[in-house]
Parts: structure tokens; C-alpha cells; sequence
């Protein structure tokens, strides 16, 4: 046919391997700050059932965590067989999940 070059060119190959590249690299990142939520459950001696990463609804955290740190909502349960539903903060203002800060605060206290 005349006149029906497509040409994509180097820029549009370019702008796809940096969106494959991000999502990659989220899809990675968030695998491991899954993988120390669960590893801090573990350790703590809780059975996670449920657990919601949160960017925005932040709930105690809200105003006071900064975009290197990550929020989970969270239901385990203890050794005692109770049930409990909070918020964990992992990592510190400044140096985010560099740091191995945890902080945990529970609806019911």
C-alpha cells in the first residue's frame, strides 16, 4: 500500500522497555516488603490471615510516614488464639526500609 509506513523507531521501543523496567521493579519491591511483613509476623509470633498493602488509607500512620516507608493493614492472630486488626509502619522517616524500624498500632488498644 502507499503512503502506510509505520515506523515505531528507537523512541517508542525505548518507552516500552522503561514501562516493562518499572513494573518489574514494583512488582519486585513489593515481594520483599511482602516477604518482611510476613518474616516480622513470624518473628512476633502472630498467623497472618489478612493483609492490605495501603498507599493511601494509612489509618493512625496517616500524617506521620513518609513515602520511603510502607503501611500494611493487618489481622493475625496470637499465640493465645486471639484475634487482632492494627497497622504496621516498616522503615524511618529518613532512611525507609533501609532501616529495620517496625511500628505497630492495633484497633483495640
Amino acid at each position: 500500500m502507499v503512503g502506510t509506513d509505520i515506523s515505531f523507531g528507537p523512541r517508542l521501543l525505548l518507552f516500552a522497555v522503561g514501562i516493562v523496567l518499572i513494573i518489574v521493579i514494583n512488582v519486585w519491591y513489593l515481594s520483599k516488603v511482602r516477604q518482611r511483613l510476613v518474616r516480622w509476623a513470624q518473628s512476633s509470633g502472630y498467623q497472618m490471615l489478612r493483609s492490605e498493602y495501603r498507599m493511601l488509607r494509612r489509618g493512625p500512620f496517616f500524617w506521620t510516614t513518609s513515602r520511603s516507608q510502607v503501611v500494611y493493614y493487618v489481622e493475625i492472630r496470637d499465640r493465645q488464639g486471639a484475634i487482632h486488626k492494627g497497622w504496621v509502619r516498616f522503615g524511618s522517616w529518613w532512611f525507609g526500609l533501609l532501616s529495620d524500624q517496625v511500628e505497630v498500632r492495633w484497633e483495640d488498644q
